[in-house]
């Protein structure tokens, strides 16, 4: 989860642990997003359940598990040098991080 105050990124997380995040932040009487802006990944049903709506990343599982057999499969075939797989998320804005 990233935790934006002006200067920029302070942490990363899932989505389940944002409740925690929200608690404390209301606890400390700080507003979302204005004060803090707050991204978590995964894209889960919490990210739509928080007020305001959690932002998120989204993390596509079927391209990731096609990847991995693919993966898979070349390495049974015989490849034996590693290979470097980059999967990008889909930025998902929501009502915790402000419009650019």
């Amino acid at each position: 989860m990233w935790l934006s105050p002006p200067q920029g990124p302070a942490r990363r997380d899932a989505d389940r642990n944002a409740v925690g995040v929200y608690r404390g932040l209301q606890e400390a009487k700080l507003s979302i997003p204005w004060d803090v802006q707050v991204v978590a990944f995964n894209d889960s049903s919490i990210a739509q359940m928080l007020v305001p709506e959690l932002s998120t990343l989204r993390l596509e599982a079927g391209v990731i598990g096609e990847t991995s057999v693919d993966l898979l499969m070349e390495r049974h075939a015989g490849r034996k040098a590693a290979k470097y797989v980059q999967i990008t998320p889909t930025i998902i804005e929501r009502g915790s991080t402000l419009k650019p």
